[in-house]
């Protein structure tokens, strides 16, 4: 996942490196362009302008990168990003369905009455009340 912002192969020399390696690795490479001001977003021909020079003849901008827009449209983003890192609904059916399991034994723990003091027989009956 390559996440492209205005900070992007200019913060960070290495950067550049590891997507070159990345794609002399014959590694699937999906991007992701940062769309909201609040989050470094900036016009995509900002890449153009940081992006070394050999990565963009190299065809690293040959493939779409995703964008990721701000308010209401962020969860479509994150949908589709998630289609193209391989989510299917099935596979989102089983998480979503293990989340809700882990969440139910969760708060099944915490509401579980504590346990017991052992001792006494077993027998005997606490008085509640007194006459």
């Amino acid at each position: 996942l390559l996440y492209l912002n205005e900070d992007s192969f200019v913060s960070d020399e290495r950067l550049a490196e590891q997507v070159k390696q990345a794609r002399e690795d014959k590694l699937k490479i999906v991007m992701v362009h940062e769309n909201d001001p609040a989050l470094g977003g900036c016009a995509f021909d900002r890449m153009f302008e940081v992006t070394p020079q050999e990565l963009i003849n190299d065809g690293l901008y040959r493939d779409l990168a995703r964008s990721f827009f701000p308010g209401v449209y962020r969860e479509v983003s994150r949908v589709l990003l998630a289609k193209a890192l391989g989510a299917t609904a099935a596979k989102a059916k089983e998480s979503q369905q293990l989340r809700r399991a882990a969440a139910s034994a969760n708060r099944n723990i915490y509401a579980a009455p504590p346990p017991r003091p052992r001792g006494g027989g077993g027998g005997e009956r606490r008085r509640l009340f007194t006459a």
